[in-house]
């Protein structure tokens, strides 16, 4: 079902890009409900950071596959020290660097969304499957 709703927001959007990193967050949402990368704190701030970090670098660096290694890791160090490590929102940092939206704020703002809707569908998926999640909100 998240997987549904992804390509429905890519379709709607015409983001198509964000799948990737979305389909890697529903993966853990339903695989593995109970790990601490897909709780919905994890997920939200995780593909913040990692959306605000990767459009930073490719603003100030450019665009190429070195600045966004640069932006995966440092998203990913983020999240660490901010304790919301989310793989995913690494994911997305290095995407923006290397593919940048044309509207960054709209990009955003359909990250946000995204996420807010995978974990919807998680919550559904998990709760048809009789699994508890999420293990914490926030």
């Amino acid at each position: 079902m998240p997987l549904l709703i992804l390509g429905a927001v890519a379709d709607a959007t015409h983001l198509a890009m964000l799948t990737p990193p979305m389909a890697a967050t529903a993966a853990l949402i339903v695989g593995g409900p109970d790990l601490p990368l897909a709780q919905p704190r994890n997920v939200l701030l995780g593909h913040l950071i990692g959306g605000l970090i990767g459009l930073a670098l490719a603003v100030w660096f450019g665009g190429s596959i070195l600045v966004g290694g640069l932006a995966a890791g440092l998203a990913f160090g983020a999240m660490l020290l901010l304790r919301c490590a989310h793989s995913p929102g690494a994911a997305t940092a290095m995407l923006l660097v290397t593919m940048p939206p044309e509207h960054p704020p709209r990009f955003l703002l359909v990250l946000l969304a995204s996420a807010v809707l995978v974990v919807a569908a998680g919550l559904v998926a998990n709760r048809v499957r009789r699994l508890r999640y999420p293990a914490y909100w926030w």
